[in-house]
């Protein structure tokens, strides 16, 4: 079988939990015969065989480009760094990840399956690319392996929810669940929890991870020495450990702590974990009774672990953690917290470890003092209990023959027939119906170009819809009183051409939404897409979105990322039309191609939406009958940018007052997300600024920019981004003064 994986980590770069997995996984896999593709994020690029049938490809992530200058008039999917040039890294790693696979592809061909992990959704635009039609992985099975989705990490870790673009990667992680072929969990935790978190979570297989088990240390444990390994993190319950440690101390207990890992923020603080837990239980620091030793080479971890008395996995919720797994393959007695996989390796009988549970008050503490005080030879047998139980879960021998059966049931299974577009919008109806017209002309798409007064414009934008790859395109000009002589007389050579296809219909000046509404009305085809009649769309745009309407029952428009031109060069990578974030702000383009009866339905423009934005409000009416927008992850659209054109030309007033329109119109979408969309408001400010949800806010990216300069330019969990014009001009200011100290 021909195995992909596909990982934001591979030893030895990075090597955390997920390495760790994809390691092991790539080694079984290979061993036993299998052709293994390991696709990874590295600092440098590299495509090497690192074992007779283990190949490891590596690239750079295009991130390194950012500060490489490029002339303005280059497009913006043609700048070296796109996309992080207009998403955070995660989004835009996600991106790159698709491109790097497809063009891998190309090169050697389609493997078996693609197995890729969850966290922070690397998988969202492969699967996209799939669903939306993409040749190469038509018939590729994409398996999404859930080891733990970051709004899942944030949750569990107090951390806040609704922040972008955090919140919006975790809506792209159960994207990824909802899009895959088939799911993996590790846990059969993980998997419940998500069935109660993700609705319409589908059924996931439950395998553990496989791991190469070692023979039990030799060595001695040391009475009294107990040992945590992992993250400084909230969710791995290293705060009420040490808690519960210090109530034990006070009582006079005989112990001593340790805690090794790398540490971790702790957001209601704003400190580090490693921090509070110092200042609070400095006296038990200072006497040796809990150590904070940092992290540790996995040499020395394994060595520190074979060393001690008992290992304790507290976490408040977890996955299928290696560090337990570790310690019970060792031969050492696990004391582990019941939320999570953790507790599937040990077992309900104490026999092989013991299980506790945090809400049960003082349980931890019996636990503890239960194994404290065994004998040497009781803590060496339930010790060799552990080993045995971990080996007969996790050894290769035992984990293989599941993995591949799990692999071959995907593969032999007829190629999924979607009619349904994924969508994680927890209160999506099923879409209304609608009555076909019967003036409808099956298969055609009408183009109704909106103008007034662009006659500057008209004839490029004409030409750009009549070089569309689609075969059945009528074009209706509405001419909306124009009395410009330039735009007449281009009005007038466009008559001249004759274009069987083409019509142009004058009437007096009654505004754009009048005019929509009107030419809506005048056309029959089945297809409706309005386009401004200043605008551009690539040659294959209407034809790949015919395409997924014609497709999914449920997709009622569809469009794509547009790049801006004229007076300010740009991009705008659009999402699809998931609430509540599109009770917010707008996602999907004036020009998306529709079906003509749901527009005629649901989306008629409203008299009140004269000033703008009735295209959003037209774009809600289909989504809230059930309907679905999509994008197409790919520049196809182009808006001129002009400083008198209506949009430029909003003012606050109007924006608040068609705001408040737009929810009176849908008021009981706004009732039914209300919770979630204050929290949504509360985090990143008014909807009007969401541009992008994987994009950091305006407000956001500020803070950001004045704490990087604060802290000499080291930036947020350490990724470098894109300073706004704002932000180079604070990093000027920061640059002068430090200059002169």
């Amino acid at each position: 079988m021909n195995i992909w994986l596909v990982t934001s980590e591979f030893p030895p770069w990075f090597g955390g939990g997920i390495g760790t997995y994809v390691y092991n996984a790539a080694c079984m896999f290979s061993l036993a015969g299998h052709q293994v593709t390991a696709l990874t994020q590295s600092a440098q690029a590299s495509d090497n065989l690192e074992g007779e049938r283990l190949r490891v490809v590596r690239f750079v992530t295009r991130q390194v480009h950012l500060e490489n200058y490029v002339p303005p008039e280059i497009p913006p999917d043609e700048h070296p760094a796109f996309p992080f040039t207009c998403l955070s890294y995660w989004p835009a790693l996600s991106y790159q990840f698709a491109d790097e696979i497809v063009q891998y592809i190309q090169r050697h061909g389609c493997p078996d399956v693609i197995e890729v992990q969850d966290y922070n959704a690397i998988g969202y635009y492969l699967i996209q690319r799939k669903l939306l039609g993409e040749p190469l992985l038509a018939d590729l099975p994409i398996v999404v392996h859930m080891h733990s989705p970051s709004f899942g990490i944030r949750r569990a870790d107090r951390s806040p929810q609704y922040l972008l673009p955090e919140y919006w990667i975790g809506q792209m992680e159960k994207f990824c669940m909802l899009g895959a072929d088939a799911l993996l969990s590790s846990s059969r935790f993980l998997a419940d929890w998500l069935s109660e978190w993700v609705a319409g979570f589908p059924t996931a297989t439950v395998i553990p991870y496989p791991y190469d088990h070692a023979k039990p240390s030799p060595a001695q444990p040391t009475p009294g020495d107990v040992v945590y390994v992992g993250r400084l993190q909230v969710l791995k319950g290293v705060i009420p450990l040490v808690e519960a440690c210090a109530e034990l101390w006070e009582q006079g207990q005989d112990f001593r702590l340790t805690l090794i890992g790398e540490d971790r923020h702790y957001a209601p603080l704003g400190i580090p974990v490693g921090e509070h837990l110092k200042r609070r239980f400095t006296p038990y620091i200072t006497t040796g009774q809990l150590c904070l030793a940092g992290p540790l080479p996995r040499e020395e971890v394994l060595t520190r672990l074979s060393q001690a008395w008992c290992i304790v996995v507290p976490s408040l919720w977890e996955n299928y953690p290696n560090t337990c797994i570790e310690a019970m393959s060792l031969g050492k007695v696990v004391i582990a917290s019941a939320s999570g996989g953790q507790a599937e390796m040990i077992g309900d009988d104490d026999s092989a470890g013991i299980v506790f549970d945090w809400a049960r008050k003082g349980e931890f503490e019996k636990a503890l003092l239960r194994v404290l005080d065994v004998t040497p030879g009781q803590n060496q047998e339930m010790g060799q209990r552990a080993a045995e139980r971990i080996r007969q879960l996790t050894s290769y021998e035992v984990v293989l023959p599941q993995r591949l059966a799990h692999f071959q049931k995907v593969l032999e299974s007829a190629p999924r027939s979607r009619h349904f577009f994924p969508t994680v919008s927890r209160f999506q109806p099923a879409p209304a119906n609608v009555t076909r017209s019967q003036d409808s002309i099956p298969g055609l798409l009408s183009v109704v170009i909106p103008y007034y007064n662009l006659g500057k414009y008209i004839e490029e934008t004409l030409d750009s819809v009549l070089s569309s790859t689609y075969p059945h395109i009528k074009v209706l000009i509405i001419d909306d009183g124009s009395d410009e002589a330039e735009s007449i007389a281009a009005l007038e050579r466009i008559k001249a051409l004759r274009k069987e296809n083409v019509r142009i219909l004058s009437i007096e000046n009654q505004g754009v939404c009048a005019v929509r509404n009107i030419g809506a009305a005048q056309v029959s085809g089945e297809f409706l897409s309005f386009v401004d009649a200043d605008d551009l769309v690539e040659p294959d745009f209407f034809s790949r979105c015919i395409n997924i309407l014609n497709t999914y029952e449920n997709v009622g428009f569809v469009y794509c990322w547009i790049s801006y031109f004229g007076e300010t060069p740009g991009c705008w990578p659009n999402w699809n039309t998931e609430f509540p974030f599109f009770l917010g702000h707008n996602v999907a383009v004036s020009f998306a191609v529709t079906r003509r009866d749901l527009f005629l339905a649901y989306g008629k423009n409203r008299p009140d939406m004269e000033y703008n934005l009735e295209d959003y409000d037209s774009w809600l009416g289909i989504a809230t009958k059930g309907y679905l927008g999509v994008s197409i992850p790919q520049i196809l659209g182009h808006y001129r940018v002009r400083d008198k054109s209506r949009l430029r030309g909003i003012n606050r007033d109007q924006e608040l007052y068609l705001y408040e329109r737009i929810a009176q119109h849908h008021a009981s979408e706004y009732q039914r997300y209300g919770l979630e969309l204050f929290n949504l408001l509360n985090a990143n400010g008014p909807g009007p600024g969401w541009v992008s949800p994987a994009s950091r806010s305006q407000a956001t990216q500020v803070v950001l920019e004045l704490q990087a300069i604060k802290n000499s330019y080291t930036w947020h969990i350490g990724q470098k981004v894109a300073l706004s014009p704002l932000g180079r001009v604070m990093r000027w200011v920061a640059d002068t003064i430090l200059s002169k100290q």
